[in-house]
């Protein structure tokens, strides 16, 4: 009970800073996501060693675990664009597949590499 407590409570800071990045976009009229500007400031607290990953750490794997449930939403918006996928529809799915596996190879070497790095001793931030 107490690790489901402390995941949950790592969720709300994650989704906290991406709230916060949202606000400073809106403020700055920055012509990014919210989420975009969270995730840099989260990166930039990271670095400054103001937050620890051990603070986020297993929140966020809980998160990529779950990746695939944050796309049903898209692909159930985009059927309801069925006209176009009749005349760029080829195209448009060769864009999202290779988009995809070009997300899952780059996040799997830079993780797997990061692992090595901290089972060698290497502390990043």
């Amino acid at each position: 009970m107490k690790r489901i407590a402390l995941i949950v409570t790592q969720i709300i800071g994650l989704a906290i800073i991406a709230g916060i990045g949202n606000m400073i976009t809106e403020l700055l009229h920055l012509p990014l996501p919210g989420t975009l500007v969270g995730m840099i400031l989260l990166f930039v607290l990271l670095l400054t060693g103001v937050v620890k990953l051990e603070w986020f750490e297993q929140g966020a794997a809980v998160l990529i675990g779950e990746l695939l449930l944050f796309f049903i939403p898209s692909a159930i918006g985009i059927i309801q664009y069925s006209q176009l996928f009749g005349s760029t529809g080829a195209m448009l799915l060769g864009v999202i597949v290779t988009s995809i596996i070009t997300l899952l190879a780059s996040v799997t070497v830079i993780t797997l590499s990061i692992m090595k790095l901290r089972r060698k001793g290497y502390r990043l931030w």
